[in-house]
């Protein structure tokens, strides 16, 4: 069970290469990672996913496709935002009642994002289980205030595709996946779904015998924009699921299910670095470099395991006026040396090489002239 997911595609190889490396596995096992069926249905992925056994998963939000255009949804009340209503421009179209149905999905235009619905109160009316995010994008409340056309997609039965994590679990095979549930740029985790749990429960649950190993992996990129960049793999240590746990899931389900997917998620934590912001990451990683006990070269796991516990003390000070001030000191010294073109290590070695001297000196140029 990996995170963060940066890309679709280097984030599975980088694993399965490395996974295979690992003395205490199976040279010969191949990890097979559950990816979006939608993905599979383009010609080079599903010569990649083909090749690697790779298990297709249906996703509601690949089905969105937009509604009657007479019909459009709106929020009468930001205080309730998960209650949405209907405007129909002709009385002799269909209602909520019979268009939809609970824990199917609504999306806005242009991907601005999407919601479940939770129930159907009447056929102009329906309840969302969380809120569009209008409070951080503006153009998502002023769609909601107006009204807005909207897309629609039935929930998805993923029954088969359990099946086939547990045929392939049953057979001693090794399936990866990606809990956040599709990939992103941000310095922290999203919300772990909680598929990977019902999977090794469901195993567990159909064959009491087997125990299945939920292993988490923290995925560490030094410059995920670039090509090449440095990465760390870190694995954590094994969470066992049990036939006893199985037996579990069938009695209590939903409380079995949240317990197990709190063990995994605190075990992506313990392998992950997660930062509230990107500045805030930034400011870490150069307190790293600045600290002076650990100026000498460190070692690339080591310095995922500072910036984890420099992360962590920050969270736990934050509001101490001096960490607040060197927070500060810290963004003031990253701006300066932007300002400059220059790196921190630059800094350190006391030289630049030709090509950055002269992109320097035309980023300083180009920005006087402005």
């Amino acid at each position: 069970v990996c995170a963060p997911h940066a890309n679709q595609f280097i984030d599975p190889s980088l694993v399965m290469v490395t996974t295979r490396k690992l003395s205490r596995y199976d040279k010969s096992r191949q990890v097979c990672f559950v990816t979006a069926e939608s993905s599979l249905k383009k010609k080079f992925v599903s010569l990649f996913g083909r090749s690697t056994g790779s298990i297709p998963v249906p996703r509601a939000q690949d089905n969105l496709k937009f509604v009657d255009s007479r019909i459009k949804i709106y929020c009468p009340d930001f205080n309730d935002a998960t209650l949405i209503k209907g405007k129909f421009e002709s009385k002799d179209l269909p209602g909520f009642t019979e268009l939809f149905k609970p824990k199917s999905l609504i999306g806005l235009p242009n991907y601005l994002g999407n919601a479940q619905i939770a129930e159907i109160i009447d056929n102009e009316t329906l309840r969302l289980s969380s809120a569009f995010k209008y409070k951080t994008n503006e153009k998502i409340k002023t769609l909601l205030t107006e009204g807005t056309n909207f897309k629609y997609a039935e929930k998805i039965d993923n029954s088969k595709v359990f099946q086939n994590v547990f045929n392939h679990l049953h057979t001693k095979g090794c399936v990866g996946i990606f809990p956040e549930g599709g990939s992103h740029d941000r310095p922290s985790l999203l919300p772990i779904k909680a598929g990977v749990a019902i999977m090794a429960l469901g195993a567990t649950a159909a064959d009491p015998s087997m125990k299945v190993a939920v292993v988490p992996c923290g995925l560490h990129y030094f410059h995920r924009d670039k090509f090449r960049s440095r990465a760390v793999l870190e694995y954590g240590e094994p969470i066992i699921v049990d036939g006893e746990m199985g037996k579990r899931y069938r009695e209590k389900p939903r409380e079995t299910v949240s317990e197990l997917l709190k063990t995994v998620t605190d075990s992506l934590y313990a392998v992950t670095e997660n930062a509230p912001d990107f500045e805030t990451l930034m400011t870490i990683q150069a307190a790293r470099r600045l600290y002076q006990p650990l100026r000498n070269k460190l070692a690339l796991p080591l310095i995922v395991e500072v910036n984890r516990r420099l992360l962590f003390g920050y969270s736990k000070y934050k509001d101490d006026p001096r960490i607040i001030n060197l927070k500060e000191m810290v963004l003031a010294y990253n701006k300066n040396l932007d300002s400059l073109g220059l790196k921190d290590h630059q800094v350190e070695e006391l030289k630049t090489e030709t090509k950055e001297v002269i992109r320097c000196l035309f980023t300083l140029l180009f920005r006087v002239s402005r």
